[in-house]
């Protein structure tokens, strides 16, 4: 019974390893051209999309207003240079007794 079993067992094996070791030849696939062409710029379709065209100035859209007249939603658009350079310091600079500054990522 054992030397059945182990004959089974290294047949498999032979027969797996012969299997899965095929060496496959790769076929080269010819890359296709891309060709890119220049789209006509259309503002319609940025106010559809809910984008602002960069225009290489400071923008700012505001929706309708609510009962509270308060902006539905806002899209602003600035450049690198509009950032502050200054840094601005800790909003908490002291640690109360028995409070814990935790910094978590949610």
């Amino acid at each position: 019974m054992k030397k059945l079993l182990t004959l089974s067992l290294a047949l498999l094996s032979v027969t797996t390893l012969v299997a899965c070791s095929g060496h496959k030849v790769e076929q080269a696939v010819p890359e296709e051209k891309v060709e890119q062409k220049q789209v006509k710029f259309d503002e319609k379709l940025f106010k559809e999309a809910g984008l602002l065209p960069f225009k290489n100035e400071k923008q700012l859209e505001l929706g309708e207003l609510d009962s509270k007249s308060r902006a539905t939603f806002a899209h602003i658009q600035l450049k690198d240079s509009d950032e502050p350079t200054e840094k601005r310091e800790p909003k908490i600079s002291y640690n109360p007794v028995g409070w814990l500054l935790l910094w978590r990522w949610f």
